[in-house]
């Protein structure tokens, strides 16, 4: 139960960015000349975004405390992951309605990759993910952008 609901928050997380991203590069390109201001952030993503940055807050700080701090169980990426969340999530509220116009703005936004890394290292080593036949496609992907011997 607790893989599942962790894999699908990941993967609505990922849903969203991707709307969110989609929603952006529509406003840029039909609203090119407003948009030189910076582009208006939209407060329901930003509500969604607040409350899944709080769910992964929340769930790595239980799992480092279940854990404790092993090196070989230290979850590295989703640290990672969690911090470039909290970023973001502040520079959004910062500089709220700005986004595109601001250095800060961007690297924030570029430090979304992280959170596509959770989700292909949860297509690699989760057994209900394995389990699923849904998912093999999207397994398929991830396994072709990780491989040490993909193209590109």
């Amino acid at each position: 139960p607790y893989e599942a609901a962790y894999i699908l928050v990941t993967v609505f997380d990922i849903c969203v960015l991707l709307w969110e991203v989609h929603a952006a590069s529509w406003l840029a390109l039909t609203q090119a000349l407003e948009a030189q201001g910076g582009l208006s952030d939209s407060r329901i993503y930003t509500v969604i975004a607040d409350i899944v940055c709080l769910t992964f807050v929340v769930d790595l700080t239980l799992r480092l405390f279940a854990n404790g701090c092993e090196l070989m169980k230290f979850p590295v990426l989703d640290t990672i992951s969690v911090l470039t969340y909290i970023f973001q999530v502040i520079v959004t509220h910062a500089w709220i309605d700005r986004r595109a116009s601001l250095a800060i703005r961007v690297v924030s936004s570029h430090l979304s990759i992280f959170r596509v890394g959770r989700l292909v290292r949860i297509l690699h080593v989760s057994a209900f993910v394995r389990k699923l036949a849904a998912f093999r496609t999207l397994r398929l992907i991830a396994y072709s952008v990780s491989s040490p011997n993909a193209v590109g």
